[in-house]
């Protein structure tokens, strides 16, 4: 979802001021996404030229973060733009069904003052340099596929959104920057977008072919025989004369050791049929630090058969909505300076269950 102009433009100039100064009085932090900036030249990261974020909570120091301390800068300009992102959530829940996104309302004042300690959602001011740029990724992968960090929190992304600080004038084609996101065609019935099932999230897509002329989403259901880590994927059916909704599982059951995530090959091996291996396509490959280290960091691809690229301009007062999940995307190469209010709403992930007897072959998170 895509709406210009959804932040008045009295707020828009006072929250673009309110990023530019506090990222001027060094408030601003690396994240996790800015390890790029130890590039192939050799430069290390630079807080003038690589991605930079003011965030609400440090989960790993247990605080506050900037973006919600009403101290700082402007807040009362960001406690307006919250309580607007706060209604948008709620619209969001209705609109499209997804319940865990309705819980009640949190008003700013609760957030300044910490109530509840550390927030469900998140958002932050963002600040690309020149020369900064994201890879394609997406916002959010099954919780085994980040091994003993996916069960850290009790909630996972669910929407990303995005409002930007920039000037109308903004021109993509001189200053770069823009987000770039590789949309899958649906090809048939039954091709729609799923994100989750059953509290399973997508892995990738089975590509249409002459004799099965529909994509097919394919899940992992990490808690084959109701234990965690005891994973196999699978699609939905949506043939005539089968129950819509039922599962196909599309591999035998494996263990969720993390070695295996080190290659997506393992995924494609572990399909029953050659055919379904030639279908298979990932939403993002299995981010790792050895899989960096084998490949470059350069590991960028084209739009897959069945995909189409949109390039959104980070015109300022636009606001972008997509499913941390399913949308593959990445933020172009950035020739100045660009801000943005960037964040994501939670919903439960699933409960990790522990093996109920000896004897099961599941890998154990320590």
């Amino acid at each position: 979802m895509i709406v210009d102009n959804w932040v008045p433009s009295k707020l828009l100039d006072r929250l673009k001021k309110d990023a530019r100064n506090l990222q001027r009085k060094g408030l601003f932090t690396p994240d996790a996404l800015a390890a790029y900036g130890n590039k192939k030249d050799g430069k290390a990261f630079s807080v003038a030229r690589d991605r930079t974020v003011l965030p609400c909570y440090y989960p790993s120091a247990g605080i506050k973060g900037g973006f919600i301390n009403g101290e700082l800068g402007d807040a009362e300009a960001r406690g307006e733009l919250h309580e607007m992102v706060e209604e948008l959530r709620l619209e969001a829940s209705r609109e499209l069904g997804r319940e865990n996104l309705g819980r009640d309302k949190v008003s700013w004042s609760d957030l300044v003052e910490g109530e509840g300690g550390e927030p469900v959602d998140e958002i932050s001011y963002t600040r690309f340099g020149p020369g900064a740029y994201l890879q394609r990724h997406n916002d959010e992968r099954h919780e085994e596929l980040k091994r003993k960090a996916g069960w850290l929190r009790p909630t996972r992304r669910s929407l990303s959104w995005l409002v930007y600080l920039q000037d109308e004038a903004w021109d993509m084609g001189l200053d770069g920057g823009g987000l770039r996101t590789y949309q899958r065609i649906a090809q048939g019935r039954g091709s729609e977008m799923l994100a989750s099932n059953d509290g399973d999230l997508q892995l990738g897509w089975l590509e249409a072919t002459v004799d099965d002329p529909i994509d097919r989403a394919v899940f992992m259901d990490s808690r084959i025989g109701d234990v965690s880590g005891n994973c196999a994927l699978y699609t939905i059916s949506s043939e005539v004369g089968q129950k819509v909704g039922q599962k196909v599982y599309l591999t035998k059951a494996f263990a969720a050791d993390p070695v295996l995530f080190l290659t997506t090959d393992f995924f494609v091996n572990a399909l029953n049929f050659k055919s379904l291996q030639l279908r298979f396509r990932f939403l993002s490959s299995p981010q790792t630090t050895l899989h960096t280290k084998l490949l470059g960091e350069d590991v960028s691809k084209p739009p897959h058969r069945g995909e189409v690229i949109k390039d959104v301009s980070p015109l300022g007062g636009r606001l972008v909505v997509f499913d941390s999940v399913v949308l593959p995307h990445e933020v172009l190469k950035a020739e100045r300076e660009r801000f943005a209010v960037s964040g994501w709403w939670h919903v439960r992930q699933q409960e990790i269950r522990r093996p109920m007897h000896e004897n099961v072959n599941t890998f154990e998170y320590k």
